[in-house]
């Protein structure tokens, strides 16, 4: 039986390959019958003959070899074309309608008057009254339970339990236009939160509550209220941002509280009215703004630390914060270049290290510079230069930081980090803080 094809050329592929390695090539001719092959690629080539053989046309000089295709960089077919891109979400045209027409119905009106009449003989007329302040507020009850400023319906110094004052009364004025008169059930000057109380025999509608610890910087708002006595009155804008402390730039103590920062436009009036996302819910109470010729830039109290107040205020009378006996200094350079200059102190090696590699502004942490006797830290073991980085696993170098970290918890375990003696050694203490009540003051 004569050899098949595929036996014949195995026997030559020796030869095949001595003959191509014998071969000169030039490197400088495009024609494919000049295309460099190694020895090795002509043996690999050789053995895919049997699958070409009918194609292929020997050249008298050149034995004939198939070289490997050269890999495209592009692809053989034009590629389909990419789907594009899907669009950004769009606001529907009436998506702030929407969302205000949700919550407007529970959004009042109020108006603190000073009359010469007693409020047992109070009638509505304009003319027996003068306007003292004027504000907005939103039902949280169906039973007449209103949340507001503080600043709108009292200026006592301590904390009301009844009407607004001697000779002052409050007219709350509902969305349809009916006006009762609002008694003060309990008021918080350090949130400016307070509760008022309107008599109304049918059910209110409530505005719905949403989460201001979801929202983020960017995100669409709407205040709604009564700005310059103009009820029912909505403004769009965006949160500016979000833990904004403000007892950084106003040295007031904050009660742990940060704001969120609004572009909204916030005007006179305006205080104790809702801030709602997009799906009609509150996330802040419109309260300030920054100075009078300043726009676009306002402030609202996040409704979640709202709800902690009010929920305080309705079982308590007043709010219970945390007492924890430590008077609290926040660790700047700047601060410390001031106390070097004028004291001669030097602080640990550890803070001073650190301060060398801070901005002069930045805070490292909380110095404890007083402990009352017997207080909660003095409990706890804390001492006088401690410097406390962390409560409860959140980092605080502000006293705002610190409260809020505590989390209005009294009475319960609360874990502090702290950096001590020369070398910043770091130590965990437990410390429970106590109720500070409306008559006990920090030390």
């Amino acid at each position: 039986m004569p050899p098949s094809p595929l036996t014949m050329i195995l026997r030559r592929l020796p030869t095949l390959a001595r003959r191509a390695a014998r071969h000169h090539y030039d490197y400088s001719s495009p024609s494919a019958s000049r295309f460099p092959l190694a020895a090795g690629a002509a043996l690999l080539t050789a053995t895919a003959l049997p699958l070409a053989l009918s194609d292929a046309t020997p050249s008298p000089s050149h034995p004939s070899f198939d070289a490997p295709p050269i890999p495209k960089l592009t692809p053989d077919s034009p590629p389909s074309p990419a789907s594009p891109p899907s669009p950004p979400t769009l606001l529907s045209r009436y998506a702030v309608a929407d969302a205000v027409e949700k919550v407007i119905p529970s959004v009042v009106n109020i108006r603190r008057v000073a009359s010469r009449k007693k409020l047992s003989s109070f009638i509505f007329d304009d003319s027996e009254a003068m306007e003292i302040s004027c504000g907005s507020g939103f039902f949280i009850s169906e039973e007449g339970h209103i949340v507001t400023n503080t600043h709108v319906v009292t200026d006592r110094p301590s904390d009301p339990a009844s009407e607004a004052g001697d000779d002052s009364f409050l007219h709350v004025t509902l969305s349809t236009g009916e006006t009762y008169v609002g008694r003060i059930l309990a008021a918080d000057h350090e949130s400016d939160i307070a509760i008022i109380k309107v008599n109304i025999d049918a059910p209110v509608p409530v505005a719905k509550m949403g989460d201001s610890d979801a929202v983020r910087p960017g995100e669409f708002v709407v205040a709604v209220g009564s700005p310059l006595t103009l009820s029912n009155s909505c403004s769009f804008g965006i949160i500016s941002t979000i833990h904004r402390d403000l007892a950084v730039s106003t040295g007031e103590p904050s009660g742990g509280l940060t704001y969120l920062q609004l572009d909204v436009a916030i005007n006179q009036g305006s205080s104790g009215g809702p801030c709602i996302s997009l799906d009609g819910e509150v996330v802040g109470i419109c309260s300030m703004k920054i100075a009078g010729n300043a726009e676009g830039i306002g402030f609202a109290i996040p409704i979640k630390y709202a709800q902690k107040v009010v929920e305080d205020l309705q079982t308590h009378g007043y709010v219970r914060r945390p007492f924890v006996g430590l008077t609290l200094i926040s660790v700047t350079p700047h601060l410390f270049e001031d106390i070097r200059r004028d004291t001669n102190y030097r602080p640990p090696r550890w803070l001073e290290a650190e301060m060398r590699t801070t901005n002069s502004s930045k805070s490292v942490g909380l110095m404890v510079h007083n402990i009352t006797k017997g207080g909660p830290g003095d409990r706890a073991g804390l001492r006088a230069g401690d410097v406390v980085v962390a409560v409860n696993n959140m980092n605080t170098t502000t006293t705002s930081e610190f409260l809020a970290a505590l989390n209005f918890q009294v009475q319960k375990d609360c874990r502090l980090k702290v950096r001590r003696g020369a070398h910043g050694n770091v130590e965990h203490v437990t410390i429970r803080p106590e109720v500070l009540t409306p008559n006990r003051r920090l030390r």
